[in-house]
């Protein structure tokens, strides 16, 4: 069997044990379920598969609703652990460092100059 045939054939079994898989597939046709080329105009037997793959895939993702995402905070770790001292140490030791903003290096303009001639070159 050629590599294509084995990835049709595991589809075919995932799709038919419906594992995270949506077996359905939505075919529009360019001429019979668009007028005029532009505005979609399905056939009856497009929207039925449509509206059944997107319950499909309703039901599929239903239970990630209520997942949330974000970095963890260095607060929600033991205070024993690695990490946690890591990063506490490290707000420490820089406190502060970036209240003034950032440097910036012009090798071209040489010496320190004014904002006003800083914002000019920038802009310009």
């Amino acid at each position: 069997m050629r590599s294509w045939d084995n990835q049709c054939l595991i589809r075919q079994i995932v799709g038919t044990l419906q594992i995270a898989d949506v077996a359905a597939q939505v075919a529009l046709n360019l001429r019979t379920d668009f007028a005029g080329f532009r505005d979609s105009k399905p056939g009856p037997s497009a929207v039925v598969v449509m509206h059944g793959v997107l319950v499909l895939l309703g039901l599929l993702a239903a239970p990630s609703g209520p997942v949330r995402f974000g970095l963890y905070g260095d607060r929600l770790l033991p205070a024993s652990s690695l990490v946690a001292r890591t990063s506490r140490a490290a707000q420490e030791s820089f406190r502060g460092a970036g209240a003034a903003g950032p440097s910036i290096a012009l090798p071209q303009l040489g010496g320190t100059r004014s904002a006003a001639e800083l914002n000019g070159y920038a802009m310009g």
